[in-house]
């Protein structure tokens, strides 16, 4: 048996909000692959395609709430304190840079398939 090893692709969101800051906070994501989009086309649901896509957060923006800190360490956590404005904007802007790349991983898939 051999390994090979094999160069993820990764997708950085800076929300703009932060785009002005020294060290702004990120939200990496790997590439959607073939099973992403698949369960995207089945659940027709971005905040689960992009938990599933999730890889870190480089410089996590802390979120406080009546004077304390919210704990959080994935994405599907973050997106369910949802009942905040900039948490939303946050979210819509991870799904703006994940769907054209869900829909060109899909056009790429089509192209290679079999007819």
């Amino acid at each position: 048996m051999e390994i090979v090893l094999q160069e993820l692709k990764e997708v950085a969101v800076v929300p703009q909000q932060f785009k002005d800051e020294e060290k702004p906070p990120k939200f990496i994501f790997r590439y959607p692959n073939a099973a992403d989009v698949i369960d995207f086309f089945v659940f027709n649901d971005i905040s689960r395609t992009a938990s599933r896509c999730f890889l870190r957060f480089e410089n996590k923006p802390l979120l406080m709430k009546n004077n304390e800190c919210i704990d959080y360490n994935t994405y599907a956590e973050f997106i369910a304190l949802g009942a905040s404005e900039i948490i939303n904007i946050i979210h819509s802007e991870c799904a703006a840079a994940l769907l054209p790349l869900i829909y060109k991983t899909k056009d790429e898939a089509d192209k290679t398939e079999k007819k």
